[in-house]
């Protein structure tokens, strides 16, 4: 998410197209295209619930045809859900709630994995052994508004680290590579990007920050509360899909490390560790931890990136899964 989105991306929904409502109760339907943003298309936890579902044929099974559309950022995840390029998301629960608080018609309606898979990665050789320790140092993250910076602003505020530096470096090819350079004491990245340089020759830490908040809602499927009221079966069968495409990539380790590097670009020692440490924080139910939403949405303003906490009712739909 970018700082402020204004009123230039706010008028984007105006843009937002309703597309007609498609059911799998009719079996002479022509299957409903269905255009799904994924936020990190390369990142474990956003992309491989879509990726299996796309393999196992249960779009298809559902009645749906899906597009899926890699992005490298939140803010033009937003975006594009706000143009009506894209009418579904598969994004953090930080883009929903920010998107909400500035004026995005937005919201969140089925979780996919409740536990940050986020941590902060150094070298081997660096004095930071703790979360605390990054207090006066330089942290690499994605961009200013995005998760990355939220992950950095957090660490401060819980922790007490003053001073803490971030660096916007873009893509995680970048940040990697400013980390082996030393030109950051450390990297904001999905745990899995430390597993990749570990196996890449690289000696790395990674200091998982899953537990400075006790709620949390790291990933969610969201969409234009318009779309989702004009669209409520293809929505349906959208979760049906994914619910059983999360349940599946759980009990098959062997094809899911498979997937992973075919779609995701891991080498598959990476895939197993990644496989052994995230695939247990997906959630088939889709049942969203509102708690880790309204924790996010309050620490908006404090954090610089919203003027105002958003209402439950502007960044959540409870149609869709349960509570």
């Amino acid at each position: 998410m970018k700082r402020t989105i204004g009123p230039a991306l706010a008028a984007l929904l105006l843009l937002a197209a309703c597309n007609t409502s498609n059911s799998t109760a009719d079996p002479g339907a022509e299957p409903a295209t269905l255009r799904l943003g994924i936020v990190q298309g390369q990142d474990f936890t956003h992309a491989l619930p879509a990726r299996t579902a796309e393999a196992q044929d249960l779009f298809a099974k559902h009645g749906l045809t899906v597009q899926i559309i890699d992005f490298s950022a939140g803010s033009d995840l937003v975006k594009a859900i706000a143009g009506g390029s894209v009418d579904v998301g598969e994004a953090t629960g930080l883009d929903v709630v920010a998107a909400a608080a500035n004026g995005v018609d937005l919201k969140a309606f089925y979780g996919t994995a409740a536990v940050s898979p986020m941590a902060v990665i150094v070298r081997d050789r660096s004095p930071i052994r703790a979360i605390a320790d990054l207090a006066g140092k330089k942290v690499g993250i994605s961009k200013f508004g995005s998760l990355t910076d939220f992950t950095v602003k957090l660490i401060a505020q819980k922790t007490g680290a003053k001073d803490i530096k971030a660096v916007p470096l873009g893509a995680p090819s970048a940040n990697t590579a400013a980390l082996n350079k030393g030109d950051v004491d450390a990297i904001i990245l999905p745990v899995e990007f430390a597993y990749a340089l570990q196996a890449a020759g690289t000696p790395v830490t990674a200091i998982r920050i899953a537990d400075l908040t006790t709620d949390s809602q790291f990933g969610t499927l969201a969409a234009a509360g318009k779309y989702l009221a004009a669209n409520q079966d293809r929505v349906t069968d959208l979760t049906k899909a994914y619910a059983e495409a999360i349940t599946y990539l759980q009990a098959n380790k062997d094809s899911t490390v498979q997937l992973s590097v075919a779609k995701l670009a891991m080498k598959e020692p990476v895939a197993v560790r990644t496989f052994d440490e995230l695939a247990e924080d997906f959630t088939a139910d889709g049942k969203i931890n509102v708690n880790g939403l309204k924790a996010y949405a309050e620490s908006l303003p404090g954090l610089g990136l919203a003027k105002k906490v958003p209402a439950e009712t502007d960044y959540y739909e409870p149609k869709f899964a349960a509570r």
